[in-house]
């Protein structure tokens, strides 16, 4: 579903986005022409590009006439080119939205419909706006390379406006509900000591539903299990306690032979002062060191 999604996104944004581009491209390389028929002597020359520069300045104070005869003349060039009317581009950017919406929390589209049921989307004007202006910036910034500009650096432009229009707060919502939902789905270990009991208990992990580690009671000699300190008493052999304890006392202070013919040495012990003399004594530490 994942992938299904990502292919029609990069689809539906790369139909949405080309028509765009090229809309914008062919308006503001019309209104750099114009600038050139005018600045066509050695005279008007040097101020091409700053009157160009102008010239797309204008296009930020843009009044509500203008901005709806030049984005009538938008949806025009669409209809003529893609045969797409109005409804069909908004709904081309709607559908953008919600498959962004839907890769970025991983979820059905049942889900998506209902986090953007009440979500304010932008108007397809004010979104065909916010690209004139922000191509129009690019070309403002670097008026000399408009003949020049990379389709990829476009698109990118109009891929950070629409991050803007997507539903950030509400997506950000489900991430972090989706984290803390993962950091409760912890392992959970149930144990259950019975007393009157003397079967070794083994652990196992079973699939289980809750995910919880389950303690199975197998009788298995190799299975670690619990001993009471009474069976500890019975079991245990201490002949080899009895042996130890009969082992005679040293001869002296460096080495002494026992009886197993096994001869056991003891490292004296030496004076610290004699291999620590240049040791600092505690008392010469000043006393406020760990509060600096």
């Amino acid at each position: 579903m994942l992938k299904h999604s990502l292919t029609e996104n990069t689809r539906l944004k790369t139909e949405l986005y080309n028509l765009i581009i090229k809309f914008v491209y062919k308006y503001i390389l019309k209104l750099f022409e114009q600038e050139k028929l005018y600045h066509n002597t050695s005279a008007k020359k040097p101020s091409l590009y700053p009157e160009f520069q102008r010239s797309l300045l204008k296009i930020t104070k843009w009044s509500d006439k203008t901005l709806d005869k030049q984005y009538s003349k938008f949806l025009k060039w669409v209809e003529k080119r893609k045969d797409l009317s109005e409804e069909q581009l908004y709904q081309l950017l709607k559908d953008i939205i919600k498959l962004s919406t839907q890769i970025m929390i991983n979820k059905p589209d049942v889900y998506v419909d209902s986090l953007l049921q009440n979500y304010k989307l932008p108007t397809l004007k004010i979104y065909y706006y916010k690209c004139l202006r922000r191509i129009a910036r690019r070309v403002y910034e670097n008026p000399k390379f408009l003949y020049s500009l990379k389709n990829e650096d476009l698109i990118n432009d109009l891929e950070n406006i629409l991050q803007n229009y997507l539903p950030l707060d509400k997506i950000k919502t489900v991430l972090e509900f989706k984290q803390e939902t993962e950091k409760d789905n912890n392992i959970q270990v149930v144990y259950n000591f019975d007393d009157n009991d003397d079967k070794s208990s083994s652990i196992s992990l079973r699939n289980s539903l809750q995910n919880i580690l389950l303690v199975d009671k197998e009788q298995s000699d190799q299975s670690l299990h619990y001993v009471s300190s009474n069976e500890l008493i019975k079991n245990y052999d201490y002949d080899d306690v009895k042996q130890m304890s009969n082992k005679p006392e040293k001869t002296n202070d460096y080495d002494y032979d026992h009886e197993d013919g096994v001869k056991h040495i003891t490292v004296p012990k030496f004076k610290k002062t004699q291999y620590f003399h240049n040791k600092p004594k505690i008392n010469e530490i000043n006393e406020h060191f760990f509060n600096e």
